[in-house]
């Protein structure tokens, strides 16, 4: 009995051994993110362990469609994205010091970009923090822009694109806070969606949509901009640019929202306190009201809110 307990067991051992040397080899998924810090090294794979000091690097690392990811709090260098990526700092300070150029440059026809949680400073001689001059869409999401000597954000596609702003600000531009203007006349046209967002202080305008561009604005502020809140102006090439505003706030602007040969639909609106018009139209611009919410009180020289259309 004892025997045959003994080769039963050397049996299930041999077995054993055979199974391990025919099992397949697994290879490990590779981190799609790569990672930051402010005392990191440009060099190797940018993983959490090992972080890389620039987006660019990290950038260069990262797979299509990846993730770039901040340790800790710091700027982490201008780069240029032309491919899909997603780039978040969390609850970590981390952006972009762009003192000349742009701070970011995005141009790919297919990017699917998301910035999240960034901030992005200009110091006053930045060009722009944020241009896409082409991608299939954009995401900014909790991005903080300011102090640049053009656009807070300059959107010039080429091909129809999308430009999503939520939760977010852009301060101190020299010329708008957001430029849509597209580069080619287009049908359909660039897709511009604002939400839960300021912009303050802007040279220009706080935002500007020209020709073969739409936009929607939800829930933001556009305050204390030196010329207009808002303008939909039409340069003649394309679909005439069309803005709607959904509880939209134009407060200690020269204009609160000029029509410039574009439409203008307003719902829920408060235009107040602009020095010169609440609202303005001109060469052929329409300001359009959808019902009877809006206010238009305390600007300079005109109040004028018309009947619901």
């Amino acid at each position: 009995m004892l025997k045959s307990l003994k080769s039963l067991n050397g049996l299930i051992s041999a077995v054993a051994i055979v199974l391990s040397a025919a099992a397949p080899t697994v290879s490990a998924t590779p981190d799609p993110n790569t990672w930051v810090s402010s005392g990191g090294v440009d060099s190797g794979s940018c993983t959490r362990a090992n972080p890389c000091a620039t987006f660019a690097f990290a950038l260069s690392a990262s797979p299509a469609g990846g993730e770039i990811d901040c340790v800790d709090a710091g700027s982490y260098g201008v780069l240029t994205i032309a491919k899909s990526i997603t780039i978040d700092c969390g609850a970590q300070a981390g952006g972009v010091w762009n003192t000349s150029g742009n701070g970011i440059t995005i141009n790919s026809s297919s990017a699917i970009v998301v910035l999240r949680n960034l901030t992005i400073a200009g110091a006053g001689t930045g060009t722009n923090g944020i241009s896409i001059t082409d991608a299939a869409s954009v995401t900014l999401d909790n991005v903080s822009i300011r102090g640049q000597s053009a656009s807070g954000v300059s959107f010039t596609p080429a091909l129809a694109s999308k430009l999503i702003v939520r939760n977010s600000s852009v301060q101190g531009s020299g010329t708008f806070g957001i430029l849509s203007q597209p580069s080619a006349a287009l049908s359909p046209p660039a897709a511009v969606t604002v939400s839960d967002s300021t912009f303050a202080g802007n040279g220009l305008a706080g935002m500007k949509v020209r020709s073969s561009s739409w936009a929607t604005v939800v829930n933001s502020l556009f305050l204390g901009n030196l010329t207009n809140g808002v303008i939909s102006e039409n340069i003649g090439a394309g679909l005439a640019p069309t803005l709607y505003l959904e509880r939209v706030v134009c407060s200690g602007n020269d204009v609160g929202a000029y029509a410039n040969g574009g439409k203008i639909y307003m719902s829920n609106t408060v235009i107040t306190n602009n020095a010169s018009f609440g609202l303005r139209f001109n060469r052929g611009g329409n300001i359009y009201q959808q019902n009877t919410g809006n206010v238009c009180i305390g600007n300079g020289i005109s109040n004028y809110c018309s009947s619901p259309v």
